[in-house]
């Protein structure tokens, strides 16, 4: 019998000879016993074809026959792909592949710098506000290759934590390699840097964030002008990304625990968020400030909201993973929507087959397009069956010399009415459905004993996603028909449709920029 390994051991081998296999669930449900026979279907085939000829490196052999079974796996493709023949048709089988954050980046990075650079050249940073030294800054240092610009591995970036002083130290080989970029982001409280253009020792000051909420500038600009802590009540929302908090703000936020190496730990405290991303994504959505509070509260504080960590620290979210906690979230916890902000270049049909199960639950799932600087859609807000956002700024809101100011576009056609902009990080293409604010967004991220609720500004499409998700929420909220719809095909149409005209807001750029256009408050709301 396979033992789940750790996750670590997941990057050993090459990708390319790495595979997940999961049994068909979606159009089932509607057969006597479907669940049961194509689960039975999977074991079956897995035992008699593959187990004496594959390495398995993780399963979920313990689940009930009702949920999804996985298996991700070491085989050489060649004999795989021979194998499969004698599979039955409800077992699918495609190279494991995972998802990243749609968090965007100011680098274009082939490799992270966990080779060593060498030595030789030294270059040291100090971070500060005014006179005051910031420690613990992220100070990110890309590098170009100068024998192999254009190469693989050509762009190095290396990231350290300012010392006690605010000081960091990059040593290199200044033969090999050129910096070419820095950017600076404190743990939280300010603004990220913009990238360098010239790139030498010296001092960086970072500015810290404005706290003037309740509301900021994007709840007004979905249409959002006061705080009501009881909006979105009666609607649920999966949200599938790093995990979430710890942070106060967030305990009306349930952690559902984390789907890792095709298994579910339902512990509350395995879903601590991994990095902070999925924090901010809750905060987007249902932050819940005490009264009085100049914090930045949710767009639905009142919506119940089921957090899913997928992601192991450090490594991308697989798409068995995804796929078991978009199972969960729509089947078990029947949430209305899914908010996936995440996303890579490549299909998975085990993903698109618990988004199409998720369908036939009721349920919608909405996806970032991604950050590749006008890159096609990334997958999976790329399948017909998801909502693809892509991401908007606003000018004036963001202080010069930041990263988020830095991704405002230098094309004049991606500027549209009201000061709104698609954002120069955003992934275009006819899949988008709708946009909504992703740029320099001011929301929660895990604390710590010296800030138990501490704030920090991204940018992404991973924003503009759950604000798209907590808008169409609030505007479901006050929609009766739909909230007494039950889980079914039915009920994802409808609230599909809902989505198009919520975004009837025409910011007058090109469907393959806005879709159908900029989401905003329901009049039913």
């Amino acid at each position: 019998m396979a033992k789940n390994i750790e996750t670590q051991y997941l990057k050993v081998v090459p990708a390319t000879q790495r595979f997940v296999a999961s049994n068909r669930r979606a159009g089932k449900q509607g057969e006597p016993d479907g669940m049961k026979r194509s689960r039975e279907s999977f074991e079956m085939g897995f035992s008699r074809v593959l187990a004496r000829n594959v390495t398995v490196l993780a399963e979920n052999e313990n689940a009930g026959e009702a949920k999804r079974g996985i298996r991700i796996f070491d085989a050489d493709y060649l004999d795989l792909n021979a194998m499969k023949k004698n599979l039955p048709s409800d077992v699918m089988i495609e190279p494991l592949i995972t998802r990243k954050p749609a968090i965007a980046s100011a680098f274009n990075v082939s490799l992270s710098a966990s080779q060593p650079l060498g030595k030789g050249t030294t270059m040291e940073f100090y971070t500060k506000d005014g006179d005051k030294p910031l420690a613990g800054v992220c100070a990110t240092l890309n590098f170009v290759s100068k024998a192999y610009p254009d190469g693989d591995g050509a762009h190095v970036t290396d990231k350290r934590e300012t010392d006690a002083g605010g000081r960091v130290v990059f040593e290199y080989d200044g033969n090999v390699w050129l910096p070419v970029g820095a950017v600076f982001q404190a743990k939280y409280g300010y603004w990220a840097s913009a990238p360098l253009e010239s790139v030498t020792s010296q001092t960086i000051q970072l500015k810290p964030l404005p706290m003037t909420g309740p509301l900021g500038w994007w709840h007004y600009t979905v249409g959002i002008s006061n705080y009501d802590p009881i909006r979105g009540s009666g609607i649920k929302i999966g949200v599938v990304d790093t995990g979430l908090g710890p942070n106060p703000w967030l305990n009306n936020v349930k952690s559902i625990g984390s789907f890792i190496d095709g298994r579910h730990d339902n512990d509350p405290e395995s879903g601590r968020d991994s990095a902070n991303h999925g924090t901010h994504v809750c905060g987007i959505i249902a932050a819940l400030q005490p009264s009085g509070s100049i914090d930045y509260v949710g767009i639905v504080p009142g919506a119940d909201v089921y957090a899913a960590r997928v992601f192991p620290k450090d490594l991308g979210a697989t798409q068995a993973d995804i796929a078991n906690a978009v199972d969960a979230l729509a089947s078990e916890h029947g949430v209305h929507l899914i908010n996936m902000s995440l996303g890579s270049e490549k299909p998975s049909a085990i993903e698109l087959d618990a988004i199409r199960f998720a369908m036939e639950h009721g349920t919608l799932c909405i996806c970032a397009a991604g950050n590749d600087s006008g890159g096609p859609v990334s997958f999976p807000a790329a399948y017909n069956e998801t909502v693809a956002v892509s991401g908007l700024g606003l000018l004036g809101v963001y202080p010069p010399d930041t990263l988020s100011a830095w991704f405002t576009p230098n094309s004049p056609g991606k500027f549209g009415k009201s000061g709104l902009f698609l954002a120069s990080y955003s992934n275009v293409g006819n899949e988008i459905v709708c946009c909504a604010p992703g740029t320099g967004i001011i929301s929660t991220v895990p604390g710590a004993l010296e800030s138990p609720a501490p704030y920090l500004a991204m940018d992404g499409t991973s924003m503009s996603t759950p604000m798209v998700t907590a808008t169409l929420a609030a505007c479901l909220a006050g929609d009766g028909r739909y909230k007494a719809m039950p889980g079914n095909l039915e009920r994802f149409r409808y609230a599909a449709q809902i989505v198009v005209v919520a975004s009837s807001n025409n910011l007058n750029l090109i469907p393959q920029y806005q879709g159908y256009g900029m989401t905003g408050l329901y009049p039913l709301a």
